[in-house]
């Protein structure tokens, strides 16, 4: 699972008064996304592939019983899912691969250096779907005067 290492911005979205809900399932979340993003790519091709690289790295470190069988139950039921509100090559996309637990999203943003503009669309993303904002940054330390 090298490839995903450090994938993650450390922002994501979630459901409010985890973890009570309420939640999304997938195609809600898939439906409101496409309905409210200018650009949205679903693809469940690459999610098949990151279920796989997940089941190998599971089998890699001696997952067994029911945690290896966790990890089986996402072939065909994982999906990468890509945001843009622009075109061209400069533009700012979040980007999350999502299974049927959809109470916590992991964002990625790309491309480097659009931190700025991929947390609007986070920010944006969170609204849609009724979740909330959160990332894993250091709140800034009061200034003294």
């Amino acid at each position: 699972m090298g490839e995903w290492s450090g994938w993650e911005s450390g922002d994501s979205v979630g459901m409010p008064n985890w973890p009570h809900g309420p939640s999304l399932d997938q195609h809600e979340i898939l439906r409101r996304t496409a309905i409210a993003f200018r650009r949205v790519v679903i693809d469940w091709a690459e999610g098949d592939r990151w279920a796989e690289a997940r089941i190998s790295g599971a089998v890699e470190i001696g997952y067994t019983g029911l945690l290896l069988e966790a990890e089986h139950s996402l072939r065909g039921r994982s999906v990468l899912v890509s945001l843009a509100d622009e075109g061209g090559p400069g533009a700012a996309w979040v980007r999350f691969y999502m299974t049927p637990d959809t109470g916590c999203l992991d964002l990625h943003y790309e491309p480097p250096g659009a931190e700025v503009a991929c947390r609007q669309l986070a920010l944006k993303l969170a609204d849609v779907l009724g979740y909330e904002f959160a990332t894993d940054e250091p709140a800034e330390p009061p200034r003294c005067t």
